[in-house]
């Protein structure tokens, strides 16, 4: 099986490259995923929002790395990379700060007396996404999930901070 390789769009060097994953290794992580959403979907959203927090911490203190890295992979400007990271780390405090409110069931103008629209996950969603704004995408898939598998992407940003050391 081919390697995912990372190229730098102005030298056309590749700077890194990671083994694909295995169908198995792809298995586990999809039932890592629903494990977690059948416990985190009980959750208070208020107890999900600290993960977020921590995200927007980890994103703000790894802000030069992760701003290398979209440099290099997508050849923006080193400035604006930044000012990419610190997006999404304000993104993560704004849903961390409102989704609770966000969640909650919006009452529906109707005759039937108590009619409402209700906001709940339904399950895992799987992508694999290729192209730019790499981090702004992440946050597009936590709007989706209503903050259902913070810990999903939680562990992606551990394991993505491993590989930076």
């Amino acid at each position: 099986m081919s390697k995912y390789q990372s190229i730098n769009p102005y030298t056309n060097e590749e700077f890194a490259s990671y083994d694909n994953p295995t169908a198995e290794q792809v298995e586990e992580a999809i039932n890592l995923a629903h494990t977690l959403y059948k416990k985190w979907r009980h959750e208070d959203p208020s107890e999900r929002a600290k993960f977020l927090h921590k995200i927007a911490d980890a994103f703000r203190e790894h802000e030069d790395e992760l701003a290398k890295m979209m440099t290099l992979e997508m050849g923006k400007v080193l400035r604006e990379s930044k000012e990419e990271v610190e997006l999404c780390a304000s993104i993560c405090d704004y849903y961390a700060d409102n989704a609770a409110a966000m969640l909650e069931p919006t009452p529906i103008k109707s005759d039937l007396r108590n009619a409402y629209y209700l906001k709940q996950a339904t399950g895992v969603i799987m992508a694999c996404e290729h192209g730019t704004s790499q981090y702004i995408k992440l946050y597009v898939y936590l709007l989706l999930t209503s903050l259902w598998v913070i810990q999903f992407y939680l562990s992606m940003l551990i394991m993505f901070q491993a590989q930076l050391r």
